[in-house]
């Protein structure tokens, strides 16, 4: 059995606050494409783009990614593809890649009465912890299909219809008439499902 030391870093300081895909850290199994495995405990940083595990009291990052042939967490089945860490679907209509990415985005600063406002907002209380800015977690995930021989990379309907320009028509009537958006992965699975229907 590989030593997972062997196969795992200290992570570098986060750049931001994680935004981790599950609640807790997870059991897991990871398989390495020399045909070994290791067990611990995962969470995936959809913000960072890395799995980590706790060592004791330290926590770790999942290095050497190119030597990890899947990691499955409970039910889910992730593998490292094109530089991106992606939870395999098995569809209907075929398999989809999806990499989860979360990004923060400044919405704006608490106004008067906790109101959302676009204008620079002085604080006067004199508490410099006070932080009055407002920020959302924006989904940014990219959904890798498999068409004939070809991966597509697709993160906004607009690749969709690049991608695809003989059925570009009809797939924007289709998001149209359903009122669709790439914003969350069941609304991707959907236009990702119909695509593949009229291909």
């Amino acid at each position: 059995m590989l030593t997972l030391t062997a196969m795992m870093s200290l992570s570098a300081s986060f750049a931001q606050q994680p935004v981790y895909l599950f609640p807790e850290f997870e059991p897991s199994t990871i398989r390495f494409i020399n045909r070994t495995t290791a067990e611990v405990k995962v969470n995936f940083d959809a913000l960072g783009q890395g799995f980590y595990y706790y060592d004791g009291a330290t926590m770790m990052e999942l290095l050497n990614r190119d030597l990890i042939k899947d990691i499955t967490v409970g039910d889910r089945t992730f593998i490292f593809k094109d530089g991106l860490f992606c939870e395999v679907f098995e569809r209907e209509s075929g398999r989809v890649l999806v990499n989860w990415k979360f990004k923060k985005v400044n919405v704006g600063s608490k106004g008067a009465l906790g109101a959302t406002t676009q204008a620079k907002v002085d604080v006067l209380n004199g508490s410099s912890e006070y932080i009055n800015e407002i920020w959302q977690q924006k989904n940014d995930n990219t959904y890798i299909i498999t068409v004939g021989d070809t991966d597509y990379s697709v993160k906004r309907l607009k690749d969709l219809y690049r991608a695809f320009p003989t059925v570009a028509g009809q797939l924007k009537a289709f998001v149209r008439e359903n009122k669709l958006e790439m914003t969350s992965a069941e609304q991707a699975f959907r236009v990702i499902d119909y695509l593949r229907s009229i291909l």
